[in-house]
């Protein structure tokens, strides 16, 4: 929590805090010149063009609230996701796209515009696909990056960096695909 004003995350627990256990949650303190509450991860590792984030959250009263979900990449917020909406009093699960990034990025949660009414939490974040390929032996039908990691023939040229390296994306090697351009 990098939060300062009149709402904080904190850790909570029991219904409807936490959908399997704890879960971070919005505390209104009621007094203070902002109504802005971050929650703000580390500096994250390498991801994979696949990458992406799921979690759950619970958004229910406070009728101007928002929860927002924020990339940081080299000093730039980028706003994958948001909600304003009331959603009840029922979990929801929601997945993002997180894509390729070099190491160093961050993701934010931002919740703002809460009233002592409303609750917003946060629970069960976790990522999927986001480790790059590790070096191997390539297969039939598999192009050699740069790096020692093999993709499919098909990922060459696709606008995406497969490889890690950006070596089945290279112009060198999209040359010998015109039909891909």
């Amino acid at each position: 929590d990098i939060s300062y004003g009149s709402i904080r995350w904190v850790r909570a627990m029991g219904s409807p805090y936490g959908h399997d256990g704890y879960a971070a949650k919005i505390l209104h303190l009621g007094e203070g010149i902002s109504d802005i509450a971050d929650f703000e991860t580390f500096s994250l590792g390498t991801a994979d063009t696949s990458c992406i984030m799921n979690f759950y959250y619970y958004k229910h009263g406070g009728e101007a609230a928002t929860l927002q979900l924020y990339l940081l990449v080299n000093d730039v917020e980028l706003t994958l996701w948001y909600i304003f909406e009331d959603m009840g009093e029922i979990w929801q699960n929601q997945t993002v796209g997180i894509l390729a990034h070099d190491p160093g990025w961050k993701l934010r949660f931002r919740a703002s515009n809460l009233d002592a009414s409303g609750n917003i939490l946060i629970d069960d974040i976790h990522f999927e696909n986001c480790v790059l390929p590790t070096p191997s032996a390539c297969k039939n039908g598999q192009f050699p990056c740069n790096n020692g990691v093999c993709v499919n023939e098909s990922q060459i040229c696709d606008y995406s960096d497969d490889c890690g390296d950006w070596s089945d994306e290279s112009p060198d090697t999209c040359q010998l695909y015109p039909e891909r351009c």
